[in-house]
């Protein structure tokens, strides 16, 4: 964006002038950044076309259901509207390079997950997006519908426009007929609040130790997925690698199951999103489901 644009964001936000953009990371929709203002303070900032406003308000609202649950997430969240951009800026909270550990992170995420659903059931209010990648939250009371209808086949779809190989998408239109539904089973998961986007965005570590939370795509659904999530942030490389899989957690057979279903999900929004498109992960999580 020009210094225009950035001074009326500034002007709107009452932070004073914006003296440096650093661009972190873009996607189809939005842009992330790290501010500088002419009195040394730093801020992290996501933008958007005005006409997508929407993504901002759901980020705020995200980032507040965090808040809300005591989680270590941005904060002094501000939010505006130019002619031409929609904003969100919050205060920059240094990070260290050190990995969170998968049981601290499942420590501070049993506060999150403890919220209950307001209308018993697994959605939320609207849509979200994961790096760009719309996310509808339609409220069911059925989990095995929900994801299967609002996770996986929107972005099974959406893998065959992008052109996922043939064979993929056999095998999975084959095993959401013929699997998914007898290794759910009887399986009703207590609508729980979760994160969402634990995959692309895993905690960070503080300079204090503590775990840091940000891009969360929320909405109510089993708490299993977030697991599932952050023990593939953890162990993608092993397993794509080495074929290796040790998620150092006591998991039922059945969660165990349940597991590679959750991480498909997640492997077909890395898939669509990437520009270089790698199919090792969707390939070692079918034979895994189909070896179940």
């Amino acid at each position: 964006m020009n210094y225009s644009e950035w001074h009326h964001i500034a002007h709107q936000a009452a932070i004073g002038d914006i003296t440096g953009a650093v661009e972190l990371s873009t996607s189809a929709i939005s842009q992330s950044w790290q501010l500088t203002t002419n009195g040394g303070q730093q801020y992290w900032a996501r933008t958007c076309l005005a006409r997508h406003q929407a993504v901002v308000e759901c980020e705020v609202e995200n980032i507040t259901a965090l808040q809300k649950a005591g989680m270590k997430t941005q904060t002094n969240v501000l939010r505006g509207k130019t002619s031409k951009t929609a904003w969100l800026i919050t205060n920059w909270q240094e990070l260290s390079q050190t990995n969170v550990e998968p049981q601290q992170t499942l420590t501070e995420l049993h506060r999150l997950h403890s919220q209950p659903s307001p209308r018993d059931a697994y959605g939320w209010a609207h849509a979200n997006d994961i790096n760009g990648l719309v996310q509808s939250n339609h409220w069911l009371t059925d989990w095995v519908s929900f994801y299967r209808s609002q996770r996986l086949l929107p972005q099974l779809r959406k893998a065959k426009e992008n052109g996922l190989a043939q064979r993929f998408i056999d095998i999975m239109e084959s095993l959401l007929v013929h699997h998914y539904e007898s290794c759910f089973g009887q399986h009703h998961p207590k609508p729980s609040l979760l994160h969402g986007n634990l995959y692309q965005s895993p905690p960070c570590l503080t300079p204090d130790g503590a775990a840091f939370f940000y891009h969360p795509a929320c909405y109510y659904g089993d708490a299993e997925v977030d697991l599932a999530a952050l023990l593939l942030a953890h162990s993608r490389l092993a397993l794509t690698e080495t074929g290796t899989w040790n998620p150092a957690l006591e998991l039922s057979c059945e969660a165990q199951s349940r597991l590679p279903w959750y991480q498909l999900y997640y492997a077909l929004v890395e898939f669509n999103l990437m520009t270089q498109q790698d199919t090792r992960l969707i390939a070692i999580l079918l034979q895994r489901i189909q070896s179940n």
